[in-house]
């Protein structure tokens, strides 16, 4: 089936980012095509129509929304529990084209303008499972800081869990089973399967040490909490992935005492 080149390049990257809303910029608009804008046009109260891409061509699904007003669409989008892929457009010489400037996902709101439409901070957790022992991660993303914790105790991981405003949580592939057993499924959290690589204590703790631009990790008491530093490396590999550029300034990590929750 031939394309628009327009269209060619909404595939492209709908192809990579299968999970998330796209919003395509073309011209004045933020165009959400296909089963997207099926999702989607109820939620933001916009029109749904199709885009007319050829007579030899059954015509695409189409939603839409002025650029100017892209913060207002953002909140419903993210308070729904969508991911979201923000591709603006660009003009040189010869072509007019687009390229991703953002992803936002509701545990990586950066932004205060819509921080500030929010009722409460966002969280993402990391967990990680190894024989008896689990580690949690915390991310406030709004303060830049990270909480962790690793312990055998799954009353005190549970509770640490049910006082945040958990929006997405981190585990190794493969542990969504221990998770469901452990923690319970909730239907309002996003959860995604990180690949076994990144559960690497080796790889974890240089890493960290690169990212904090430090020596060692003595500074933060977690220098012996093997799992704890795995969380936390995965945490930043998440947030490296989706371009959410706000690495250098995490540099406040704090250990959660048991002593507050049991």
């Amino acid at each position: 089936m031939k394309k628009l080149k327009l269209m060619d390049e909404y595939y492209n990257i709908k192809k990579k980012y299968n999970k998330y809303i796209i919003l395509f910029q073309v011209g004045e608009f933020y165009e959400i095509f296909d089963k997207d804008a099926l999702k989607c046009y109820k939620i933001l109260n916009i029109i749904l129509t199709r885009r007319n891409i050829g007579k030899k061509t059954k015509n695409i699904l189409l939603a839409g929304f002025p650029c100017n007003s892209l913060n207002n669409y953002l909140i419903k989008l993210l308070s729904n529990n969508f991911k979201v892929v923000i591709c603006n457009q660009f003009k040189n010489k010869k072509n007019i084209y687009r390229k991703i400037i953002n992803i936002i996902t509701p545990g990586t709101i950066i932004d205060y303008k819509l921080i500030n439409n929010k009722i409460n901070n966002n969280y993402i957790l990391s967990i990680y499972f190894k024989k008896k022992y689990i580690s949690i991660s915390i991310l406030d993303i709004s303060t830049r800081e990270i909480y962790t914790c690793q312990d055998n105790n799954i009353y005190f991981i549970k509770k640490i869990i049910n006082s945040y405003n958990i929006k997405e949580i981190l585990y190794k592939k493969n542990q969504k089973n221990k998770i469901k057993k452990n923690i319970g499924i909730k239907k309002n959290i996003l959860y995604y399967s990180m690949i076994k690589y990144y559960y690497n204590y080796k790889q974890a703790y240089e890493n960290l040490l690169v990212y904090l631009n430090i020596k060692n990790l003595k500074i933060y008491g977690i220098n012996n909490m093997k799992l704890s530093i795995i969380t936390l490396y995965v945490i930043y590999k998440y947030l490296l992935n989706n371009k959410i550029n706000i690495i250098k300034y995490i540099n406040n990590i704090k250990i959660l005492n048991n002593n507050k929750y049991l």
